[in-house]
């Protein structure tokens, strides 16, 4: 599965602005989700709504509790592309034993702080189609542009 674009969440935006999110030095981790999230719960009206990961639905979590960390790294700007973007290296992510036929169509990045109500949200990312579980492990292949690109045009 390959990711097609992010979407920040305001929380996201804000944490990552005043410095209180660090991808260098606090820990970054992944949440695999439903189709049902990207086709009704997630809309552009509503993003807003989402400031913490206890405000995303666990029934449109493809799988909840083990949720894979990823790697330290900066965001860096990009001068000739006019954006800044987080870029660890890592081309993928992965889900392991998520319950088999399970339709899936993207991933939520957040800052883990223990409990799920302390835990901001920073984007979801769509994949390029809907995908089904085979009942092991899912492999999330990253944009070129990482996680999230932000520009500043």
């Amino acid at each position: 599965m390959s990711l097609n674009k992010s979407s920040m969440f305001a929380e996201g935006v804000r944490r990552l602005g005043n410095g209180s999110i660090d991808f260098d030095t606090h820990v970054i981790k992944a949440v695999l989700m439903r189709t049902s999230f990207a086709n009704t719960t997630f809309t552009d009206a509503n993003r807003d709504a989402f400031d913490f990961l206890d405000d995303i639905p666990t029934a449109d979590r493809a799988k909840d509790g083990a949720f894979p960390t990823l790697a330290a790294a900066d965001i860096v700007m990009d001068a000739a592309n006019n954006n800044v973007k987080y870029a660890d290296g890592t081309t993928t992510i992965s889900f392991t034993v998520v319950p088999t036929s399970l339709p899936v169509r993207g991933v939520v990045i957040f800052k883990s702080s223990g409990a799920e109500s302390a835990s901001p949200v920073i984007c979801y990312n769509h994949f390029t189609a809907a995908a089904t579980s085979d009942g092991g492990t899912v492999t999330v292949t990253l944009n070129a542009d990482g996680l999230f690109r932000a520009s500043y045009d």
